[in-house]
């Protein structure tokens, strides 16, 4: 199969970002703080395929462990206060749209990325966001 061959590209990434996971979990023990908010609106196209090609799969992913997903309404969300059962998250930014994924640790925000078109993409914003994830 050649390497220009769209089946094995894929299957490449998809081979590198699981390597890449597995090096940040085993270099950073300390990660399990961390969690990805899903900033999700109900009529939302964009979050309606995310829900459909990643939603399902998400919690068996190896960034899971990492950074287990967290849905959150757009619609209880006021102004940079997002509440999260019994403690509150101040982000960094007003939430202007959803879908909106926000990386937080030890109750602040690492950084985020807003929108959803296809899964390669979000699987390579959330490689970035996990990142930034401080090692202790």
């Amino acid at each position: 199969m050649p390497i220009s061959s769209p089946k094995l590209r894929h299957s490449l990434v998809v081979i590198a970002r699981h390597v890449a996971v597995l090096m940040l979990s085993l270099a950073s023990p300390a990660l399990s703080a961390a969690e990805l908010l899903y900033i999700f609106e109900p009529h939302c196209a964009p979050c309606r395929a995310f829900d459909h090609d990643i939603g399902g799969i998400y919690s068996k992913t190896e960034e899971a462990h990492i950074a287990p997903l967290r849905r959150v309404n757009i619609n209880t969300i006021h102004g940079k206060h997002v509440v999260l059962g019994n403690r509150q998250v101040d982000v960094n930014t007003d939430i202007i749209g959803a879908p909106t994924f926000i990386l937080i640790s030890d109750g602040r925000e690492i950084d985020r990325f807003s929108g959803y078109s296809q899964d390669e993409l979000f699987w390579m914003s959330l490689q970035r966001l996990l990142n930034r994830l401080p090692s202790s």
